[in-house]
């Protein structure tokens, strides 16, 4: 289809192609191509009744996806549509002039053969902006190169330097140096939220804008969702790669100190668990008991990675052990603290049966 159109470039199909490459492969595997459709058309209308921006990269995700399963139902002109709407937003998303670069984490070890293929595209990026701001403790984020760059965070070779002068089970008293001396209550828990605060703080004092101080510490959905259930205190997270794991469950120690912590944790892909095995190990062992489910991954084969399961990563950790939604109940020796579930992928059921059998 994209060969018969004349008036877009070479680079453009190319664009559009990967827009439509890496899903085709999941929809052909999942074989749901009606049920994919209605899906993303409904997710797609709620869009309009809502408020997400017109800018959210959630939209053009969205649309992407939704182009691949009208391709697969050879649907033509309305999948180019809505790839077309995809692949201006993102230009338009990536052609602004300014970027704040919190680190540089290799988490699509399916796209990214190592991190310093990853730096590169980072580097790419930087070299498209007028101002880049950087997490400056970021090992492979400092190297980033730019004529007009501002490094961040708490080593005191940084432009502008983070220094904690209180610590809370509710957050942060913070002190930041750049030009003056400005203090900062932070209402989030664990180091990398403070890298986030004073990154987007200090982003809007350069853009000579005045910052939003949140005093409540809202947090996105699945970002340490937290409810009181008789003994338990249960926990959703999102929390996918090793580094991730471990600076989330460090911030539950730090709201929680005196509890027993325990996680049940959910791999994503393949190549993410064969890659860091030996860190996911590490990240985990910070709690006190260690669950972990088989991997669940729709959208890579097992047979395009080195053999990899999640007893890989239960070998690493004394006493973790596998479970999963049939046989949650291991989990109620370990009831009476805090019980976090991470993962990428959806741990709802999990909780739910959980839930049910306190």
């Amino acid at each position: 289809a994209l060969c018969d159109i004349d008036d877009i470039s070479e680079e453009e199909k190319y664009q559009i192609a990967n827009l439509y490459s890496d899903y085709a492969r999941l929809y052909l595997d999942v074989g749901d191509v009606s049920g994919s459709i209605e899906k993303y058309k409904e997710t797609i209308e709620k869009y309009g009744e809502s408020k997400v921006s017109p800018e959210s990269p959630w939209r053009f995700t969205t649309y992407t996806n939704y182009a691949n399963a009208l391709v697969l139902n050879k649907d033509w002109i309305t999948a180019n549509n809505y790839a077309f709407q995809a692949l201006i937003g993102k230009y338009t998303i990536y052609e602004k002039p300014n970027y704040a670069i919190a680190n540089v984490l290799l988490v699509l070890g399916n796209i990214y053969k190592n991190e310093k293929q990853l730096f590169t595209s980072f580097q790419k990026l930087a070299n498209q902006s007028q101002m880049v701001l950087v997490n400056g403790d970021d090992k492979w984020g400092k190297k980033i190169k730019h004529i007009n760059k501002l490094t961040y965070g708490f080593n005191k070779n940084n432009d502008i330097q983070i220094k904690i002068l209180s610590t809370t089970t509710r957050g942060y008293y913070i002190q930041v140096k750049y030009q003056n001396n400005m203090y900062l209550k932070v209402p989030y828990l664990g180091r990398h939220m403070i890298y986030n605060y004073v990154s987007s703080y200090m982003a809007a004092i350069l853009l000579k804008k005045k910052p939003f101080l949140s005093e409540e510490g809202k947090l996105p959905k699945r970002r340490l969702s937290t409810c009181q259930f008789k003994n338990s205190v249960v926990i959703d997270d999102y929390a996918h790669h090793p580094t991730e794991v471990k600076v989330t469950l460090q911030a539950i120690r730090q709201k929680y100190p005196d509890k027993r912590l325990t996680v049940i944790f959910r791999p994503n892909t393949y190549s993410r668990t064969s890659a860091f095995k030996n860190e996911f190990a590490s990240a985990l062992s910070e709690a006190d008991k260690v669950y972990l489910t088989p991997i669940k991954c729709d959208r890579e084969r097992k047979e395009d990675y080195p053999p990899i399961s999640s007893e890989d990563i239960i070998k690493l950790i004394p006493n973790s052990e596998l479970v999963d939604e049939e046989s949650i109940s291991k989990v109620l020796k370990d009831k009476d603290g805090v019980v976090a579930f991470m993962g990428c992928a959806t741990v709802a059921h999990l909780i739910d049966n959980f839930k049910k059998l306190l």
